[in-house]
C-alpha cells in the first residue's frame, strides 16, 4: 500500500507488515488528529486521513469468516481469516464449505459455511486471475 507520512516522504508497505497502529487524539474535539505506525521498531506518523486509508485496508485484510468443523464425535467453531482460504466448494445438497490455510501455512482445513457466506465470498474473492481490481 502506498501512502505519505506526515513529513511528505511517500511509502509503500503491505498492511500486514505494520505491527501496531497508535492513534493521537485531538487535545480539543476528541477525534483522531494523526496516527503514529510502528513498522519493524521504526515509526511513521500519518495524517488522519491517511490512518483512515489504511484502517480500511488492514479491517478488510483481517476479515474473519466464522465456520463450523466437524470431527467424528464433535462440532466447534472456526474463525478464518479471508486471505487464508483457499477454495470455495458448493455442494447444494451437502451445504457450503471452504478449505483454507492452517496455523502453519502448509496443512489445509475444510470447514462448513451458510449459504450467505458462501454468496458473499464469491463476491469478495478472486482466485487465479490476473485482474488488478482483484482482492487476491
Amino acid at each position: 500500500m502506498k501512502f505519505k507520512d506526515i513529513n511528505s516522504n511517500e511509502y509503500e508497505i503491505p498492511v500486514s507488515a505494520i505491527d501496531s497502529i497508535q492513534k493521537i487524539y485531538s487535545g480539543t474535539e476528541n477525534k483522531v488528529a494523526e496516527a503514529v505506525l510502528t513498522i519493524n521498531d521504526k515509526k511513521l506518523h500519518v495524517n488522519k486521513k491517511t490512518w483512515e486509508k489504511i484502517q480500511k485496508e488492514y479491517n478488510r485484510e483481517n476479515e474473519v469468516i466464522i465456520g463450523t468443523y466437524e470431527g467424528a464425535f464433535y462440532r466447534s467453531k472456526v474463525a478464518v481469516l479471508i486471505n487464508n482460504i483457499t477454495e470455495l466448494i458448493a455442494k447444494p445438497e451437502n451445504g457450503y464449505a471452504i478449505k483454507y490455510k492452517s496455523g502453519n501455512g502448509k496443512e489445509k482445513q475444510t470447514c462448513s459455511i451458510t449459504k450467505y457466506q458462501y454468496d458473499y465470498l464469491q463476491k469478495r474473492l478472486v482466485f487465479n486471475r490476473n485482474d488488478k481490481d482483484a482482492d487476491f
